[in-house]
C-alpha cells in the first residue's frame, strides 16, 4: 500500500479532524519538505544515526548508508554538510514558509489558518524528526521563519504519545 492510499484510509478511520485531502495543500509541502531533507541530508543522515537509532539498527543504517553513498556518514557530513547543506536547503525553506502563508483562510498557525490538515501533519513530523535528531539543526531551521515554530508547537497535540 502506498503513502496516498494510507493517508486515505486514515481519513475514512479516523475522521476528526479531517485531513482535507481534497485541498490538495499537502502537496506542495511534500514537495517543499523533500527539497530541504534532500539538501539537509549530509547532517541530518548522520545526527539520527547518532540521535535516534538503538543498536543494532544505527550500525546497519550506517553501513547500508555507506554502501549507497560509497562512503561513510561522517565522510559525507565532512563533504558536503555544514554551510554547503544549509545553503542548498534555502529554496526549500522559502517554499515551505509561503505554503504557510498563501493558503490561511484565517490568522491560525497551519497551513489553512486555524484548520488543520494532512500537510500540516507532515510539516509536523518534519520538525519532530529533525528535532529527535539534532537540535541545533532544528533551532536553526525554526530560526528561519517564526512561522515553523508556530506551526511545531501548535501541531503538539497530536505529537504527544498516549502509551
Amino acid at each position: 500500500m502506498d503513502s496516498q492510499k494510507i493517508i486515505e484510509k486514515l481519513d475514512v478511520l479516523h475522521p476528526d479532524p479531517p485531513l482535507l485531502l481534497d485541498t490538495k495543500a499537502h502537496e506542495p509541502v511534500h514537495s517543499a519538505l523533500m527539497s530541504i531533507t534532500m539538501a539537509l541530508k549530509p547532517t541530518i543522515l548522520l545526527a539520527a544515526q547518532r540521535n535516534i537509532l538503538g543498536e543494532p539498527s544505527a550500525s546497519w543504517f550506517a553501513e547500508d548508508r555507506k554502501q549507497r553513498f560509497g562512503k561513510s556518514l561522517e565522510q559525507v557530513e565532512q563533504d558536503e554538510g555544514g554551510a554547503k547543506a544549509w545553503s542548498a536547503a534555502q529554496p526549500g525553506l522559502e517554499d515551505l514558509k509561503a505554503e504557510l502563508s498563501k493558503h490561511k483562510r484565517d490568522d491560525g498557525p497551519f497551513i489553512l489558518g486555524g484548520t488543520v490538515s494532512y500537510g500540516d501533519f507532515c510539516i509536523a513530523g518534519f520538525f519532530e524528526w529533525v528535532e529527535r535528531a539534532d537540535r541545533a539543526l532544528y533551532k536553526q531551521i525554526c530560526d528561519y521563519d517564526e512561522s515553523f515554530t508556530r506551526h511545531h508547537e501548535a501541531c503538539q497535540p497530536w505529537l504527544m504519545r498516549d502509551d
